[in-house]
């Protein structure tokens, strides 16, 4: 056989060697068996393909962040101790800035500060990590999903500091976007700042506008009183009407004392009807005085009445109108005592290697699943053939 003749042949006799070594090779072996081999040896193929080749290299950004509230409450124990440095842990502010931060609307102001869908689809990156998957669509929802698995905020319930991690195809990547979300967590913390703010001194100031609407009003109606009553108080006449009655007692007590001396010396003098006359009057006078202290309609009695009940009403709104004043002013320092803030503890970290994929344990775990299966179905296998025989 000449030169030529020999190299055509030379493919067609390893082709027929390979063939007869896997028939030697899968000589005996039954359908299932090579199914069950198939099943371990193609899935773990892929995936040392796959993670070991072709999947992209991804780093990851971590940062570390507390939520802090200056109160005053009183609390005990170790609360009490990072109190006395006027700073407390604020769990469920925590809470809010964690949901966050992984909301739609974080997603929606990191793309108004990133390119967050060209972050996520760079150039050379395997089409099975990059936005958007293959099998699925470029809409919002999709990327939300997708975002979801690049960013977690895990909070250590023990310590209450919080731990923020982002995965990008590039370092850089990673901890822009980690920076960001630590600042629209800080823009969250002061928008609810202002709106507690807000909401503690308008409540307030709007009980300090009705205690001084309460004082105007007593005000007006006091000053109707003695518009009507041509009176400024009632008490001070009372006094006065007092003062006239019991100085006319006095000199009706004097003239009756004079009319019995005159009555007992000289009977028949002509100043005794005069002094009987002036008694008379005397009484006359105090029974009129009396009559406009009290005892009929438009009396004094009855204006005291009103006046104090007027007057009453104007002292308690006075100092409710005080007591107003008093709580918008401690209002408003509650309101600076119960800020609550970001700290970072640990600023976002810059990767100088990736962290994913772990492609020996990626392999792995496809390994041993795909094992696992393969048993299960040989187990199954098995004891169907034990029962029927």
């Amino acid at each position: 056989m000449s030169y030529q003749n020999r190299l055509l042949a030379a493919p067609h006799a390893a082709s027929g060697g390979l063939k007869v070594f896997i028939a030697r090779l899968t000589a005996g072996w039954t359908a299932l068996q090579l199914f069950m081999i198939a099943l371990v040896a193609v899935p773990t193929t892929l995936a040392l393909l796959y993670f070991g080749i072709y999947a992209s290299k991804r780093y990851e950004s971590e940062s570390v962040f507390v939520v802090r509230s200056v109160s005053s409450n009183r609390l005990s124990g170790l609360a009490m101790f990072f109190q006395s440095f006027g700073i407390s842990r604020a769990a469920d502010d925590t809470h809010a800035v964690e949901n966050y931060m992984l909301s739609r609307d974080a997603l929606r102001e990191l793309e108004t500060l990133l390119p967050m869908r060209k972050i996520f689809a760079r150039e050379g990156v395997d089409i099975f990590a990059t936005f958007p998957y293959v099998w699925s669509g470029n809409s919002f929802e999709r990327f939300y999903d997708y975002y979801l698995d690049r960013v977690s905020v895990v909070q250590d319930m023990t310590t209450g500091l919080t731990t923020l991690r982002v995965i990008a195809f590039k370092p850089e990547d990673s901890q822009a976007i980690a920076r960001a979300l630590l600042q629209l967590a800080e823009k969250l913390v002061n928008s609810m700042n202002e709106r507690a703010q807000a909401d503690t001194v308008r409540s307030a100031t709007n009980e300090l506008s009705l205690a001084e609407a309460r004082v105007l009003s007593a005000q007006r109606d006091l000053a109707e009183f003695r518009n009507k009553a041509l009176l400024i108080d009632p008490k001070l006449n009372s006094e006065s009407a007092l003062q006239i009655i019991t100085a006319l007692s006095t000199e009706a007590a004097r003239a009756k004392a004079e009319v019995s001396d005159i009555e007992a010396t000289a009977a028949s003098s002509p100043a005794l009807r005069g002094a009987k006359e002036h008694v008379e009057s005397l009484q006359q006078r105090i029974s009129d005085e009396r009559a406009m202290l009290a005892g009929q309609k438009g009396a004094l009695s009855d204006k005291i009445g009103d006046f104090d009940r007027l007057e009453l009403s104007y002292d308690l709104a006075q100092k409710n109108l005080a007591s107003s004043y008093s709580s918008l002013e401690l209002a408003r320092q509650e309101a600076r005592r119960q800020q609550i803030y970001v700290e970072t503890v640990v600023a976002p970290n810059l990767a100088d290697g990736s962290t994913e994929p772990q492609r020996l344990r990626a392999i792995a775990t496809v390994f041993i699943c795909s094992f696992m299966v393969a048993a299960v179905i040989w187990i199954l296998r098995a004891g169907t053939t034990e029962h029927a025989h």
